[in-house]
């Protein structure tokens, strides 16, 4: 079914229901524009939140050069973005209501075939402004992407040594900031591991007379009742970091064979690389049989 063009659909509902009409009718138009363009704002936010990104208008400066002040910036600047967040959803959900009651309203007032002509308009003018406004956000992010890489591989940069990145993956700020930590770097926990502390004392107290164990489980309980978590030692994104990293099945981080840096690797080029080495008799040789639970009992009699 062809589509009456904007201009003289108004005009028909002008003439035929008055100025009042095409009133809201103008404004139903304007209200889904908006929803179409919020929708893209919030996917966009999202986004950047998901990596670890904030945006440029809701970087802030820094007046302080100091770790601690940096971290507090860092913290402030991701409370803005799920403020942001907050607020996109809940005018998203006015604007929606908004156009509820009007189309409530101009469907009691207008014929049937006026009605479904509005109703498939505004559905093209919604895709529409969906499109010019998601090209818009795509580029946006895209810049946003260019401008955390572009920072992580400048020369000049203080984790450009401690990082390597060989890999067709891209690393964002956050992403370059715990790599350059190393890999023996220990993150402290955010909880206490009751449980694992628990197995411990239970597996010693078991060789143990029942007096002496008895005072250890106290000793222990005592001791667990007043534990409390360290100060985190990495930030909320860098956290996010690193589950991104774990999860990416596509690369391989491994240390360098000299110094403490860390190489990021296509896992493909990895494994081939691997497989190569594997593959030279002259070096290796292939075991007759799997020695592991031989080694095992070796080394770990029970």
């Amino acid at each position: 079914m062809s589509t009456v063009q904007p201009n003289s659909l108004f005009k028909n509902v002008a003439e035929a229901y008055g100025r009042e009409t095409l009133n809201s009718a103008r404004y139903y138009e304007s209200l889904t524009k908006k929803v179409a363009r919020y929708r893209n704002h919030l996917v966009f936010t999202l986004r950047c939140k998901q990596r670890g990104m904030v945006p440029v208008n809701l970087r802030l400066k820094c007046p302080i050069n100091t770790r601690h002040a940096k971290d507090i910036v860092s913290r402030t600047e991701r409370s803005l973005l799920n403020e942001r967040v907050h607020i996109i959803n809940g005018k998203l959900n006015s604007l929606r209501a908004q156009r509820q009651v009007l189309i409530k309203s101009l469907q009691a007032t207008l014929s049937a075939q006026l009605w479904n002509q509005l109703t498939q308009q505004m559905q093209v003018t919604e895709n529409a402004e969906f499109s010019r406004s998601k090209e818009i956000q795509v580029q946006k992010f895209n810049r946003l992407i260019a401008q955390s890489t572009d920072k992580g591989k400048r020369g000049g940069s203080k984790d450009s040594r401690w990082i390597v990145n060989i890999s067709s993956r891209d690393l964002d700020g956050p992403e370059r900031s715990v790599l350059s930590k190393g890999l023996n770097f220990v993150v402290s926990p955010s909880r206490i591991p009751v449980e694992e502390f628990v197995a411990a004392t239970e597996k010693i107290c078991s060789q143990l007379e029942p007096q002496k164990a008895d005072a250890l489980r106290s000793e222990v309980t005592f001791a667990l009742n007043k534990a409390k978590p360290g100060t985190p030692n990495l930030s909320k994104d860098e956290r996010e970091a690193i589950k991104r990293l774990r999860r990416d099945e596509s690369i391989q981080v491994l240390p360098a064979d000299k110094g403490r840096a860390t190489v990021i690797m296509d896992k493909e080029e990895y494994e081939t690389k691997v497989k190569e080495m594997l593959d030279d008799e002259k070096t290796y040789v292939k075991l007759e049989k799997d020695l592991h639970h031989s080694i095992k009992r070796h080394w770990y009699p029970s």
